[in-house]
């Protein structure tokens, strides 16, 4: 399918969901000058997406890696589930631990009326950092 059909966005359109995941709701004249986009561009890519009936909740994750020391997790699909269950946050910060062979501290870092979920990798390179 070409760019920009309704089931395919443009690397623009996905420029401007990864701003949203990162940043959380802006509105469009701030999210311009952070897409290097005029006002009315900027728009036009929010009201295609919004067209698409694009939340994008299905995408699952949006999360970052800082080399060697930290994953931060800026959206999370399953924070409804660690909310009804908190017992999920241990067994996610065990199964990191288990899947990436170091040790793995889980924390809340609030941003605004949301969080991230920061898990810090206690990695040589880590404390090497920390230093």
């Amino acid at each position: 399918m070409p760019p920009g059909s309704p089931s395919q966005p443009t690397s623009r359109q996905d420029e401007v969901l990864r701003e949203l995941k990162a940043c959380g709701p802006l509105p469009v004249r701030d999210l311009a000058p952070k897409l290097q986009l005029n006002y009315m561009g900027a728009k036009n890519h929010c009201l295609a997406l919004e067209n698409e009936g694009s939340s994008r909740d299905d995408e699952g994750r949006f999360t970052e890696l800082v080399p060697g020391v930290r994953i931060i997790e800026r959206r999370n699909p399953s924070a409804a589930l660690h909310k009804a269950f908190p017992e999920a946050d241990s067994l996610e910060e065990s199964l990191f631990r288990q899947v990436l062979g170091v040790p793995v501290r889980r924390r809340l870092h609030p941003v605004g009326a949301q969080y991230e979920i920061h898990l810090d990798l206690h990695t040589p390179l880590a404390a090497k950092e920390d230093a």
